[in-house]
């Protein structure tokens, strides 16, 4: 990083004092419709449990029904049986009210099921890593941290430019992966990827790692040479371990 390095926040520090507060206090009842279709679930071996990709979210009702999904299998992998089988309860009955062309607000739907679930459940705690405030903290420090507030991007757009993969285990990790550009096309077009990969124990008692990575960088063929160097120096070509 920089010389400026002393103002940037502890990226543990800061997602550990966001994910320790009440859920309702967090984006999480509203973030979690609408980013729910980039969420993904699998085991510590790699065997996809959910793909948001498989599923259809073309109605109000088709998100709850994802969302349920998503609950029903944090809830299988971490929860004792008997609280597992009273998410599963929970998520069933909410569905349950809504028709297949319901108008009612999806936050309503998530409110409603972390109040029935409890806002101190292991399920609940995962879903708290699902809001744009994990991604604000990240983007914070990549912009002044590593780029020193020079040189400016915005995400791409679409499926492949912010993907959330859960990853359950005899730990539980939530890693947000995201694909950002130069606010300028043309000659001068770059793109990178970073992460941030928050790390539990199975309990969700402890956030016991945050870690923000930049894992890819392109350059445009006919960028200006003085600056490619400088993003390839500032970003170590797309290899960068920030915290």
């Amino acid at each position: 990083m920089n010389k400026d390095d002393e103002a940037l926040p502890d990226v543990l520090t800061t997602m550990t004092e966001m994910w320790t507060k009440n859920v309702f206090d967090t984006a999480a009842i509203k973030d979690v419709p609408r980013l729910i279709d980039r969420v993904c679930v699998k085991t510590g071996k790699d065997e996809i449990l959910l793909q948001a990709s498989d599923h259809d979210f073309s109605t109000r009702k088709k998100v709850a029904i994802y969302i349920g999904k998503v609950t029903k299998a944090i809830a299988e992998n971490l929860e004792e049986e008997e609280d597992a089988d009273a998410v599963a309860e929970a998520v069933d009955a909410l569905l349950s009210e809504m028709s297949d062309d319901s108008e009612s607000d999806q936050t309503d739907f998530v409110e409603k099921l972390f109040t029935a679930i409890g806002e101190d459940s292991r399920t609940v705690k995962v879903f708290k890593c699902i809001h744009q405030s994990v991604i604000a903290q990240a983007i914070f420090v990549i912009s002044k941290g590593i780029l020193g507030n020079k040189h400016f991007f915005k995400d791409v757009r679409g499926p492949e430019g912010w993907r959330i993969m859960i990853t359950l285990d005899d730990y539980v990790q939530v890693c947000h992966t995201r694909r950002e550009q130069s606010i300028f096309s043309g000659d001068n077009h770059w793109e990178f990827e970073w992460e941030v990969i928050l790390s539990f124990d199975k309990a969700m008692k402890e956030m016991t790692g945050a870690r923000l990575l930049i894992t890819d960088l392109e350059l445009s063929d006919t960028m200006d040479e003085l600056m490619a160097s400088e993003l390839s120096n500032l970003m170590q070509n797309g290899n960068l371990f920030i915290s």
